[in-house]
């Protein structure tokens, strides 16, 4: 598998797994460095365990790291499940349970990972994150999927420095589905060029297995897709933009902006080299992790 992410040109990963995953990556790393590098999320059911072992953001090594924890806020926009402002859809946890987590997580020093897709999700998830604002020096608290926001949390959002953390080729696979489901808020939906004009942070990933793990399939969905597909074309992005929160902004949201992220002296040497649409080579530390056969 993570051969398969070097493969598409990945030179590091925000992974959301349970405890027995991350013991199989410990047990790959103990063998040397891993093709792509991993910044991994426990499940909220692991947070009990992880105060217990005092684990804390940002441990680990340049290779494998833990980062924070993954809770649920609703469901999905395909089962109906998506929690929406107008009372359609499922609240997972509870408000008081999810405020629990919230403060929870900031007294340990590990970050959240909100999984929410309805506007009304996203509105909850600002409510319980609103007080603890700035709870630490390394507090970079982001929303999962953020499929569907309302304007006016948008601002709210900016503020509070909450990361987007989206995914824009479910907007290919879902556009159709959104627009029966959702058909008098989808120019609030996959808004990512609104997000950005209201100040929020966008860090962009794929939600593998979900979805393809291609990033360059990303950035097209991102960027030429809306405008091809003519669906809400203004909310598409430019390429750098795009191509920043796959980057510097992902580097960001897992306290790696310092290291990684960008090209620069001093930083860690990971790069993709792409010619014409295609990953040519992956390089990860310095070292070929992939490279394309001649053909």
């Amino acid at each position: 598998m993570l051969d398969d992410l070097a493969r598409l040109g990945l030179t590091s990963v925000h992974a959301m797994d349970s405890a027995r995953g991350l013991g199989s990556l410990q047990r790959l790393r103990s063998r040397g460095p891993l093709p792509v590098r991993v910044t991994y999320n426990l499940p909220l059911a692991d947070l009990p365990h992880a105060e217990r072992m005092g684990v804390r953001s940002g441990w680990g090594d340049p290779w494998l790291r833990i980062w924070g924890v993954k809770a649920f806020l609703d469901g999905s926009l395909g089962s109906r499940t998506a929690e929406m402002l107008d009372g359609s859809g499922t609240a997972r946890l509870t408000q008081p349970d999810l405020v629990d987590m919230v403060e929870r997580c900031a007294h340990a020093e590990l970050n959240v990972c909100l999984h929410a897709i309805g506007d009304g999700a996203v509105r909850r998830a600002l409510d319980a994150l609103a007080p603890r604002r700035n709870a630490w020096a390394m507090w970079r608290p982001r929303i999962e999927h953020a499929q569907c926001v309302n304007p006016k949390d948008m601002t709210r959002m900016a503020k509070l420095g909450v990361i987007a953390s989206m995914q824009p080729i479910h907007a290919v696979a879902d556009r159709e589905l959104a627009d029966a489901m959702w058909p008098a808020v989808t120019k609030h939906a996959y808004a990512w060029r609104a997000l950005e004009r209201a100040g929020v942070r966008l860090a962009f990933g794929s939600d593998a297995p979900v979805e393809a793990a291609d990033p360059l399939a990303g950035i097209a969905a991102a960027t030429t897709w809306r405008r091809e597909a003519a669906w809400h074309p203004e909310l598409a992005l430019t390429r750098p933009s795009a191509l920043r929160a796959y980057t510097s902004n992902a580097a960001f949201a897992v306290g790696l902006e310092k290291e990684a992220g960008s090209l620069r002296a001093g930083r860690l040497c990971d790069m993709t080299v792409v010619d014409r649409g295609q990953v040519m080579a992956t390089i990860a530390g310095g070292r070929v992790t992939w490279r394309r056969k001649p053909a």
